[in-house]
């Protein structure tokens, strides 16, 4: 589960077990690592690993939910035309 808020620094939203559980992401991580930014910290195998999941929710509206929507959902070899780290969708590929 993604959680999509469009902020600078992640915000709670008093979900349980929201800062303990396996899976659930503030979505500035998520396009930390699609954005190739220096502060990305995502681990993909333990903490974001698309390429083994099935299934994938995000939480949110607005800009950043579409955004990241958008990347997850749009056919990789489209996405090899924009600035996108290679890594990136290489993971995107396989997922």
């Amino acid at each position: 589960m993604v959680i999509a808020h469009g902020a600078s620094k992640d915000r709670l939203l008093g979900l349980e077990h929201e800062t303990t559980a396996n899976g659930i992401l503030p979505v500035r991580r998520v396009v930390n690592w699609y954005n190739g930014s220096l502060d990305n910290d995502l681990d993909l195998e333990k903490e974001f690993d698309i390429t083994n999941s099935k299934d994938l929710t995000i939480v949110g509206n607005g800009n950043i939910f579409c955004d990241v929507s958008r990347i997850l959902l749009k056919d990789p070899s489209v996405l090899q035309q924009y600035d996108l780290p290679s890594k990136v969708i290489d993971v995107l590929k396989n997922s």
